[in-house]
């Protein structure tokens, strides 16, 4: 979990920026291992050329944004664009300078909230990842690849268009809000954030608003003017409707048939094209319950999934007149009919 929040205007003035402190602050509660700020800017003449400056710390967000270097950096007159910042509760990789964010890879520089399973490599966080692929693939290809599992919210900006970015997928919030002139927008990971922003200063603000889930915001820093083009959401190899162990004798079918996906260790069945690894069956067990009986399961147990937050156990299905349940007996047969499909085994393995 981390916190974002930050602010844009085609004029950000010393008031807005308070804002912004005060919406750091906020965010503390959402992380404290370290905190940082891309401030941007364009310069004035007839041959304008926009700053993009980062400064980081391992400080929590009260400690950073009220020392006096740090505020002095933000204040510049300079940085009129925008503020954007971070500050991070570690899930994968060291809290260090080299993982307190914002990121900068090559013409892309941003923060992160959320988790990517297996993007993390050695040292670097999975943050690294997600800005390494957009920087060379594009925001398309790194949410494929990061799969319908791995939680994002981005802001970031590109030094090539002079863009403000955001996108944020179902996994994580990203809240808006601006003012009623709508001269400075603001955003933050939680709403509260905002509201109590508001409401302790003297600039009337419209309500809060969620970014829509697979929309790339893209902000033109130039105008201030913004477009929405649609991301795909990835295909969840997660979402699949029976899982269940299996035993070593199970046969593994020919490589071309099928892909692989990496696992824990055993194998796991394949039902119409949906694959789910052990590891990642037993993540999910860990955290969710059956929702007829609330009972924990372990992987190595048959349940009836019907996303990544709902399944019925084994023992349910066979004990119970599921007809009763009524609004989810569709969604039951619908879960229980995998049996009817020729499943697939696979071995433990990658791509």
């Amino acid at each position: 979990m981390c916190g974002l929040f930050g602010a844009y205007s085609n004029d950000l003035n010393e008031g807005h920026k308070e804002g912004v402190r005060l919406l750091g602050f906020l965010s503390a509660l959402r992380g404290i291992d370290s905190t940082g700020i891309l401030c941007v800017g364009e310069t004035s003449g007839k041959n304008p050329v926009f700053k993009h400056c980062v400064s980081k710390d391992i400080q929590n967000p009260v400690s950073f944004l009220s020392n006096e270097r740090n505020q002095a950096f933000m204040d510049q007159k300079l940085f009129n664009k925008a503020v954007i910042g971070h500050c991070r509760w570690p899930t994968q990789g060291d809290t260090n300078h080299l993982n307190a964010q914002p990121l900068k890879k090559k013409h892309i520089i941003g923060v992160h909230n959320g988790t990517v399973i297996g993007f993390a490599k050695g040292k670097h966080s999975d943050s690294h990842a997600v800005f390494d692929k957009i920087s060379q693939q594009g925001l398309q290809a790194t949410v494929d690849e990061a799969g319908a599992e791995g939680a994002m919210a981005l802001v970031w900006t590109d030094k090539e268009k002079n863009t403000l970015n955001f996108f944020r997928n179902t996994k994580r919030t990203l809240w808006f809000m601006r003012d009623q002139r709508g001269s400075v927008v603001y955003w933050a990971s939680e709403k509260w954030m905002l509201e109590v922003m508001s409401d302790r200063t003297a600039t009337p603000f419209k309500d809060p608003s969620l970014f829509p889930t697979h929309l790339h915001t893209v902000v033109d820093l130039t105008t201030g003017k913004s477009v929405d083009k649609a991301v795909e959401k990835p295909t969840p190899y997660f979402n699949l409707t029976h899982y269940k162990h299996l035993k070593s004798k199970d046969k593994a079918p020919d490589a071309k048939q099928a892909p692989l996906h990496q696992g824990m260790n055993g194998r796991y069945q394949h039902f119409k094209k949906r694959i789910m690894s052990l590891i990642m069956a037993d993540y999910f067990l860990q955290e969710v319950r059956c929702f007829f009986c609330n009972a924990h399961h372990a992987p190595e147990e048959t349940v009836y999934w019907f996303d990544d937050e709902e399944y019925i156990c084994k023992f349910c299905v066979e004990n119970y007149d599921v007809g009763t349940l009524q609004e989810n007996a569709i969604a039951i047969e619908e879960a229980m009919s995998a049996d009817l499909y020729e499943s697939k085994v696979f071995k433990h393995g990658g791509h």
